[in-house]
């Protein structure tokens, strides 16, 4: 391309291959500019490629940045979880099983190794659901039960909806009728097991005893009556001694079970 006697501003365009290109010649103060450019915004071939390949581009960063955000706000919204204790939906279901629950047995199924885990079963239409509740407290046992052991075949009462079963809540501190005479039998024969000196139904009847002042917690205290302080802290021979020289107890011992001293 050649112009000649260019004595004034003026704008050519030409192509440098599929680059649609421009050069630029401005006036001033008697003296000549150049300037050279590119132009991407004129509707040409390599232009309209050009705008998809850059809104593409520009789709996919888009993208990652919303990702990012998101991300950033769901470890925001599980911190917040964590701390803030309880969610909305565990109040919401608790709210739900104390106004529209109903109960019935529930039985262990099984415990982890070392008792942290326990999970249980029950009935309801003769259908069975099986369920795993939180962690517990201590290497075998739950405080909420009073102290005693978590074993397979336990039983306490367990609350659930009707409408759905699955959501329910295993009650540690009700154990059923039928697991108190469980618990009595367990302290009874670690009782036995340990004073050899007492007929069968002189630790029955100390036992009894225990449970009628202490509740659950006595029947702990005589089935953990061999164990240290550091082995168990709430249900130990120090806890049981306490029971056992306690003035009601044998009061109660020398008049009901025959046993002084």
């Amino acid at each position: 391309m050649i112009d000649f006697e260019v004595l004034e501003s003026s704008s050519y365009s030409f192509f440098i291959g599929d680059q649609l290109c421009e050069l630029e010649i401005e006036l001033r103060d008697k003296k000549f500019y150049y300037g050279f450019n590119i132009n991407k915004t004129a509707d040409t071939p390599l232009n309209r490629i050009r705008k998809k390949v850059e809104k593409k581009h520009l789709m996919q960063s888009l993208a990652f940045v919303g990702g990012l955000i998101f991300l950033v706000l769901g470890l925001l919204w599980g911190v917040q979880k964590l701390q803030s204790g309880p969610g909305e939906d565990m109040v919401n279901a608790d709210r739900l099983l104390q106004q529209f629950g109903e109960e019935t047995d529930a039985r262990v199924l099984l415990t982890s190794e070392k008792g942290h885990l326990v999970s249980y079963y029950f009935m309801v239409d003769e259908k069975v659901y099986t369920v795993r509740t939180k962690k517990i407290v201590g290497k075998d046992f739950a405080p909420e039960n009073g102290g005693m052991p978590i074993e397979k075949g336990d039983e306490f009462v367990v609350r659930y909806l009707p409408e759905n079963p699955d959501l329910c809540e295993f009650d540690y501190s009700r154990p059923t009728p039928n697991q108190i005479r469980t618990y009595q039998e367990r302290a009874l024969e670690k009782h036995l097991t340990l004073n050899n000196s007492l007929t069968k139904g002189q630790s029955a009847c100390m036992v009894e005893l225990a449970f009628e002042l202490k509740g659950i917690k006595g029947l702990a205290d005589f089935y953990y009556q061999d164990s240290s302080p550091d082995e168990n802290l709430l249900h130990n021979r120090n806890s049981y001694l306490k029971l056992v020289r306690d003035v009601p107890f044998q009061q109660e011992r020398k008049k009901r079970c025959g046993i002084s001293g």
